[in-house]
């Protein structure tokens, strides 16, 4: 998928083309559901230019993203344009970063921060099943490396300076 080759920076815009085998942009839309906890969905939603998928977001529809910035779970669907009720799944999600906007308003956020913004998102996507494993400085993660994951979220808020909080944990079902 095209959008994991993209710098997405709020507060500028975003646009791209893909094709996607079987489902051309004249009988389907290809849409990108980027899902954060705790945020309302973001859908991306293509045009069709012949059967190509053209995503475009505007600068001013991306600088709404600015204060969300971080790392989501992308999971690209397709939906038929005769029956929106027929969606599919294109695979498996992944995770993309939303950069913010530097020219607008600096990025508050510290490394440890964004670390913890990363693992935070992995482990709700891990326990949420729209992911089977992620990857996060070269290192991959399963649902069954949940001590190692809260192990780093602990050491990066360390560094962060935060205090350790009490976690209720979500037991990851190994169905």
């Amino acid at each position: 998928m095209q959008i994991e080759n993209q710098k997405l920076v709020a507060g500028t815009l975003w646009s791209w083309e893909e094709s996607v085998a079987d489902y051309p942009a004249s009988t389907h839309q290809l849409k990108y559901l980027l899902k954060k906890p705790n945020l309302t969905t973001i859908e991306l939603a293509a045009t069709a230019n012949g059967d190509s998928h053209v995503i475009t977001q505007t600068v001013i529809q991306t600088a709404l993203y600015s204060n969300n910035s971080g790392w989501y779970v992308c999971q690209p669907i397709i939906v038929s344009r005769t029956d929106a009720a027929d969606i599919t799944d294109l695979g498996e999600s992944f995770l993309v970063e939303i950069f913010p906007d530097l020219n607008t308003k600096p990025d508050p956020r510290s490394f440890a921060m964004k670390m913890i913004d990363a693992i935070e998102t992995s482990i709700y996507a891990l326990a949420q099943k729209t992911m089977s494993s992620v990857s996060i400085e070269g290192h991959t993660y399963t649902y069954k490396d949940e001590d190692k994951l809260l192990e780093r979220l602990n050491y990066w808020e360390r560094k962060a300076g935060k205090y350790k909080r009490k976690r209720t944990l979500i037991q990851f079902d190994n169905n």
